[in-house]
């Protein structure tokens, strides 16, 4: 028997700052992982969802004009069955009691260990 080839999770990344998301992209790619894109906004995030089906989405919760990336998440996951990791700065109480109604792998803050960030890529769906 041939051994079995394991294909790289495809990540989309959706972070408000290009920076940010530039650094992510290059990382990941570093580590095995093929990278969808990355999207600053929802309305970006859904194009790459359709057009290069991701397996999981790092999602920062405060975008773009205000936006929402709880909500973001929790359509990502519930219409297309994207795993998500929740990637943030924001850590009051209010916003993690939130983004628990969200099924994801992890809520990684922002500056984030790069080992925590690739566990949760790497681990299946929890919560």
């Amino acid at each position: 028997m041939g051994e079995q080839i394991v294909l790289p999770e495809k990540v989309l990344i959706v972070e408000d700052e290009a920076l940010v998301a530039a650094g992510l992209e290059l990382f990941l790619e570093d580590h095995g992982f093929e990278i969808v894109g990355w999207a600053l906004d929802g309305a970006e995030a859904m194009s790459l969802v359709t057009r290069r089906r991701p397996d999981v989405a790092l999602v920062d919760i405060q975008l773009r004009r205000g936006e929402d990336g709880i909500e973001l998440a929790r359509t990502l996951h519930e219409e297309h069955g994207i795993s998500i990791v929740f990637l943030t700065a924001q850590s009051d109480p209010a916003t993690v009691e939130r983004a628990k109604s969200v099924r994801h792998r992890a809520y990684i803050r922002k500056p984030y260990d790069e080992a925590d960030l690739l566990a949760a890529i790497r681990q299946d769906a929890t919560s």
